[in-house]
């Protein structure tokens, strides 16, 4: 493409050269469109500097991931007790135009804010979900999601994960924890990733919970 600009360019200066001298072009030039060459290089020019202004996504050929997070049911905004069990939601989808291409080596991270707690996995066939207690990070990958050694999504694919977190015991009311989870993959060798909307949960207001163990 940039090589068919480049010749157009330049035929289109010794179009306008011609016209400059206001000497007629020679009837081969004319037979080959030269008349018509400076507007063809005007409309070059606009259709590049529209496609500079096009998302990296549409550049790319439409090819993407996505991520969504909420809260169980579908909210961004959560209010709950002081160590009281909710619910986060990840939908993801692999929504390829290229034919034959795949999310491959798909991944779900989520760090963790260090107000909540992990607490448990809700089962999701064919995903495999890991917590790392040292990150404070969820991880969620796809083995064998394209084929038998092949890790990832095909494209079209779509589903989703959930996963249960608290704030910690004893949190005092009136504390956020803001959190987004990543998608990253390759399709064709070329990265792709998505980041979710932050979505806020925060404890009620003048409350708090407290938790005793008594020893004899």
């Amino acid at each position: 493409m940039f090589i068919l600009s480049l010749v157009v360019v330049l035929l289109a200066l010794v179009s306008l050269l011609f016209i400059r001298q206001k000497r007629p072009l020679p009837v081969p030039l004319k037979r080959l469109g030269f008349v018509w060459m400076p507007l063809f290089a005007i409309f070059l020019a606009t259709a590049f500097a529209f496609i500079n202004l096009l998302p990296a996504a549409a550049q790319s050929g439409g090819d993407s991931v996505t991520v969504e997070k909420t809260f169980s049911g579908g909210g961004t905004y959560l209010q709950v007790q002081s160590g009281e069990v909710f619910d986060y939601e990840i939908k993801y989808t692999c929504a390829l135009i290229t034919v034959g291409a795949n999310c491959d080596n798909a991944t779900i991270i989520d760090d963790l804010p260090p107000e909540l707690e992990f607490v448990s996995f809700a089962p999701a066939p064919g995903t495999a979900m890991t917590y790392d207690p040292v990150l404070h990070r969820v991880t969620v990958t796809f083995p064998d999601g394209i084929g038998p050694g092949q890790d990832g999504l095909t494209a079209g694919d779509t589903g989703l994960v959930v996963f249960r977190v608290r704030f910690t015991p004893g949190t005092l009311g009136s504390v956020t924890a803001d959190n987004s989870a990543t998608i990253t993959a390759t399709a064709n060798n070329n990265p792709l990733s998505d980041t979710s909307g932050i979505i806020t949960a925060e404890t009620l207001p003048g409350t708090f919970q407290m938790t005793a163990q008594k020893s004899y």
